[in-house]
């Protein structure tokens, strides 16, 4: 069935495969996306996926030439970047992707998660069959991913592949429940993936373990009553997590915070800038003034520039330009910088960034700065 599901997503359009004679040996596909960046507008990109080469086909350049091709598609499509989540991190920075949001795994015991203060948002949680979730789930997931830079749409077909891999988890005995928190009037505004991952009883006392897929919610209040009700359902003993923002506002709500534990800390959501004057201008700043970049593509060299990047009430414009770099970068390291989740200065203390005046780097941070951490709930 999750075959089935993702044959049913899969854009054709957009696959490619290598042959050795009439061998399958290699493919790669994409998913036409919005990313949704700083500022709230959602930018087109195309969503890298099913990536792989038989090991029998390894280092004959037929990776190289799939992605030639993808990054070709991406631009004669007029989208900005390429994005994929990366079954491996070794792979895709030669070919100018870089890191570009990260996600916290963390577990808590129950017994140690009572919060500083009294959750205050009206409404209640309401247990949901799957018929009624397949219903429900994806426009809430769509309102909150607008309002969450790093974040990508999900087409009614990934949404049901998506809920066909759980399903398939969910033959192991441990089922899914989904769980929507409804305001005050009624109507949704938030929800909660989770099941009972680890079922044991010793001496009859209830040790059990709940794991939590994803939680969307509207607003801060909401985020806090889902967790609310999911670290008070009855005879759990520990709670744990696949995907938090690394700057999730949970540890701040508990009494005592070191109690959660944060098991890892993973990169997610890969980016790779294709019309690097379109998706500088497509972003808001934290603040006004002028930088020029000298942006390095040894992977598409004709498409390596310098860029004038002006910012005028928070909005851009990007142009090509001929002047002087103010700071030089390759275009992974671009592509890190671009939602905000990794700092210039951080780029330049690893040997990644290099400034040609003074104070440019300062200023590259406080324009790509961003007030939250740039998050990704979908892998794809």
């Amino acid at each position: 069935a999750t075959v089935d599901a993702w044959a049913a997503a899969t854009e054709v359009d957009r696959t490619a495969a290598a042959f050795d004679g009439d061998q399958l040996v290699a493919t790669s596909g994409a998913f036409t996306m919005q990313l949704t960046v700083p500022g709230g507008t959602a930018a087109p990109v195309g969503g890298l996926t099913v990536v792989g080469v038989l090991p029998t086909h390894r280092r004959h350049g037929i990776l190289r030439e799939l992605m030639r091709r993808h990054l070709d598609d991406v631009a004669g499509r007029g989208e900005v970047a390429s994005v994929l989540t990366a079954s491996s991190s070794a792979i895709y920075g030669r070919f100018g992707y870089g890191p570009a949001t990260f996600l916290a795994e963390w577990e808590l015991e129950t017994s140690h998660a009572g919060f500083t203060a009294p959750v205050d948002q009206p409404g209640r949680m309401r247990l949901l069959d799957r018929d009624a979730a397949v219903t429900l789930l994806p426009a809430l997931h769509d309102r909150a991913r607008r309002a969450r830079h790093g974040e990508v749409d999900r087409s009614p077909s990934v949404w049901r592949a998506y809920l066909a891999e759980l399903d398939e988890e969910a033959t192991e005995g441990q089922p899914w429940f989904f769980a929507v928190h409804e305001a005050a009037d009624g109507s949704a505004d938030g929800f909660a993936i989770y099941r009972v991952a680890e079922s044991t009883w010793p001496s009859g006392l209830a040790r059990n373990h709940l794991h939590v897929w994803e939680v969307s919610a509207s607003s801060s209040g909401v985020h806090a009553a889902i967790w609310r009700y999911l670290l008070d359902i009855d005879l759990v003993e520990r709670v744990s997590t696949r995907s938090a923002a690394v700057d999730d506002p949970l540890r701040w709500r508990l009494r005592d915070p070191r109690r959660l534990r944060t098991t890892a800390i993973a990169d997610h959501l890969w980016l790779r800038l294709i019309d690097v004057p379109s998706a500088l201008s497509a972003r808001t700043y934290g603040e006004d003034g002028a930088l020029t970049l000298e942006v390095r593509d040894p992977v598409r060299p004709e498409r390596a520039d310098r860029y004038r990047l002006e910012v005028d009430g928070g909005a851009a414009t990007c142009e090509p330009t001929g002047g002087a770099p103010d700071l030089v970068v390759d275009v992974s390291g671009l592509g890190s910088i671009y939602l905000g989740g990794v700092g210039v200065e951080t780029l330049r203390r690893a040997g990644r960034a290099q400034a040609t005046r003074g104070g440019a780097v300062d200023h590259a941070d406080r324009l790509f700065r961003t007030t939250v951490a740039p998050y990704c709930t979908t892998p794809f």
